[in-house]
């Protein structure tokens, strides 16, 4: 039985279907703008047209991603790592925010403190 050309055929269709499955889901992610599509189109030779009210997974299904696997992988990684860095840039930029307020705020009450001693000088003269 599994030597049956039906059985070998749909075995393929099932094991390409799950390596797939990793790109589709790294795919599906949010932050995959038009020029991320554009690259992947590049990549694969085949053209996706994500605009289209009639783009579907059968769509995606179709493109020859299994076949410049490696390289659509490294695209997506790309991009969930430009997504990352984004991150990264926000939370350093709260850190910077959080510092010079910090230092706003001290700079404040270093101005009170030295206004009331010498005040407290000026008084004892």
């Amino acid at each position: 039985m599994r030597e049956w050309p039906a059985y070998v055929d749909l075995k393929k269709k099932i094991d390409d279907f799950n390596e797939m499955c990793p790109l589709l889901e790294m795919m599906a992610n949010k932050a995959m703008k038009d020029r991320h599509w554009e690259r992947l189109s590049k990549l694969c030779k085949y053209f996706f047209d994500v605009k289209s009210e009639t783009f579907t997974l059968a769509n995606v299904m179709q493109a020859p991603l299994l076949k410049y696997k490696d390289d659509v992988e490294v695209c997506l990684i790309r991009l969930q790592n430009s997504k990352l860095s984004v991150t990264i840039s926000e939370y350093l930029l709260y850190v910077y925010i959080l510092y010079v307020y910090f230092l706003q705020t001290i700079v404040q009450y270093i101005t009170i403190y030295y206004n009331r001693i010498q005040k407290l000088y000026l008084n004892m003269l």
